[in-house]
């Protein structure tokens, strides 16, 4: 839980580019142990649908990691380049 916590809170300091790169080596790292952990045991109904579950989120975070936009949308641009504050002239 400590490496999933600490990307949850790396994420909004990392740059875009850092922050994709990190949330999905990580959750392509933390598949293995997850998957890992439901082998030989004799639970495998039990823990079979937590390790389902938490496998489908870890590949939910890896396809929205790898799909997230890398530039603004082409309708943001004129609203970004728009002054937060207008001074009026009389």
């Amino acid at each position: 839980m400590g490496v999933t916590t600490a990307t949850v809170l790396l994420c909004p300091t990392l740059p875009a580019r850092a922050c994709r790169v990190t949330s999905s080596l990580v959750a392509s790292i933390y598949v293995l142990p997850t998957a890992y952990n439901v082998i030989g045991e004799t639970w495998t109904y039990f823990y079979g649908l937590g390790v389902a579950l938490e496998i489908a989120v870890l590949a939910f975070i890896i396809r929205t990691a790898w799909t997230w936009p890398r530039t603004p949308r082409a309708n943001n641009d004129v609203e970004a380049s728009r002054p937060l504050h207008t001074a009026r002239t009389a």
